[in-house]
C-alpha cells in the first residue's frame, strides 16, 4: 500500500483509532495488484495529483497512481482534482519499478469546452478552495516539493499533509500540532524579512525546472523570475538577491535577483543547442541536481548535470558511492545516451 497510509495505519494503532485502521486495512484489500493490469486494459480513474511539467496522476484503484502524460501541459491544466476520467488506456505497467503509465486518447475533446488556463491560475484557485476535503491515495513517488501546493490530505483522525520532501518522503502532522503557530513547529528563515537585500548561492536545480539558492537559512529559497533567465544562472554563482515572499508555517521562501537580465546576457547565445548534441560523445558538466529514486528505467543515483546545452542532462549513476560523491557544483565527465528533441531531453551515463 502507498506509504502514506502505511504511516496513518502504524500512527492510528499507537493511538488506537480503530476506525482508520479498518479503514486503512479495507483500502489496502480493495487496491488493485499492479500484476494484474497489462498494457491495453481500459480502466477508469480519478485525478489526484497535478504536475507542474503537464500529466497528473490517477487513482485507477491500483496499488500505486498512474501517470496520465502524452498530451500538451495546458490540456492538462484545464482538469480539476477529483474529475473522474473514463477509458484510459494502460500503455505500460513496470512492476519492479511500481509504475504505470495510462494515456486517455478522448483528452482535448473533454476538455474543448472548457477555457484555457495557466498552472498559476490553477494553483491559485485549489489553494483557495477552503477546507473542502479531498478524498485520495497518495504514493510518495507522485508527488515532488513543487507538486505538493495546494493539496490538503486529511485522514480518519486529524492527520493533516505538513510537507513532501526531494526524495519523495510524505510527513503528516497531528491537525492540532500542524497548526501551531509556534513551539513545535521551528521556522527556518528566522531573523530574516521581507525585501530584505542579502547575498544568496545558486544552489541547485532538478530536473531543467526551479533554481534553488542558499540564503544563510535553515531552508533553500526559491528564485522568481523570467524562467527563460532565472535557468541561465549557475550553480554556485554569489549573487545579490532580494527576500519576496516567506511563508513561515510552511517553510517556503521566495527570491528575486535584481538585474537579473543584464546579469546573464550573452549567455543563452553560448550554450548548444540540443540538434548538436552529440550521441555518444563524451562531455564535461557541472552537477546541480541530486535525484535518489528510480526513473523511467534509471537505476541507482540520478544526477542532472549542466554541460553547457540549454537543457541539462539527466545522468545515471549506478553506483550509490559515486552518486554520494558528486556533491552539487562537483564537476563531471559523462557519456551522451540519448537526445530527445520532443522532448528537450538529455540523457547520460556516467564516465568511470
Amino acid at each position: 500500500m502507498a506509504p502514506v497510509v502505511g504511516a496513518g495505519e502504524r500512527l492510528a494503532a499507537m493511538h488506537g483509532w480503530t476506525q482508520l485502521e479498518e479503514l486503512v486495512r479495507a483500502e489496502a484489500v480493495a487496491a488493485r495488484p499492479l500484476a494484474d493490469l497489462k498494457a491495453g486494459d481500459t480502466v477508469d480513474g480519478t485525478v489526484i495529483v497535478r504536475r507542474k511539467k503537464g500529466g497528473v496522476f490517477v487513482d485507477i484503484g491500483s496499488e500505486v497512481n498512474a501517470l496520465l502524460d502524452g498530451a500538451h501541459p495546458s490540456l492538462f491544466a484545464r482538469l480539476d482534482l477529483q474529475e473522474r476520467l473514463e477509458g484510459l488506456t494502460v500503455e505500460r505497467v513496470e512492476v519492479d519499478q511500481r509504475r504505470i503509465d495510462v494515456s486517455f486518447a478522448g483528452l482535448a475533446d473533454f476538455v474543448a469546452d472548457r477555457p484555457p488556463r495557466g498552472f498559476k491560475e490553477v494553483a491559485r484557485i485549489e489553494r483557495n478552495a477552503g477546507e473542502k476535503l479531498r478524498s485520495m491515495r497518495l504514493d510518495g513517488s507522485d508527488l515532488q516539493r513543487h507538486e505538493s501546493k495546494g493539496v490538503m490530505l486529511k485522514l480518519v483522525g486529524g492527520f493533516v499533509l505538513d510537507c513532501v520532501d526531494e526524495d519523495g518522503t510524505l510527513t503528516l502532522l497531528l491537525e492540532e500540532e500542524g497548526n501551531k503557530s509556534s513551539g513545535s513547529i521551528e521556522d527556518p528563515f528566522q531573523g530574516l524579512v521581507v525585501k530584505q537585500n542579502l547575498l544568496g548561492t545558486v544552489r541547485s536545480r532538478v530536473a531543467n525546472g526551479e533554481t534553488w539558492a542558499e540564503i544563510g537559512a535553515k531552508k533553500l529559497a526559491r528564485i522568481m523570475g523570467p524562467e527563460d533567465l532565472v535557468k541561465l544562472l549557475r550553480v554556485g554563482e554569489k549573487i545579490d538577491m532580494v527576500i519576496k515572499t516567506i511563508k513561515r508555517k510552511q517553510g517556503l521562501a521566495d527570491v528575486i535577483v535584481p538585474g537579473l537580465k543584464d546579469r546573464v546576457a550573452g549567455r543563452a547565445a553560448k550554450q548548444t543547442q540540443l540538434k548538436d548534441v552529440e550521441v555518444g560523445s563524451l562531455v564535461t558538466g557541472v552537477v546541480e541536481g541530486r535525484f535518489t529514486r528510480f526513473k523511467d528505467g534509471f537505476r541507482g543515483g540520478t544526477l542532472w548535470v549542466n554541460f553547457g546545452a540549454t537543457v541539462a542532462a539527466r545522468v545515471q549513476c549506478p553506483g550509490r558511492r559515486d552518486w554520494q560523491k558528486a556533491e552539487l557544483g562537483t564537476k563531471l565527465k559523462f557519456k551522451i545516451e540519448k537526445v530527445d528533441l520532443d522532448k528537450s531531453r538529455v540523457d547520460g551515463f556516467l564516465k568511470y
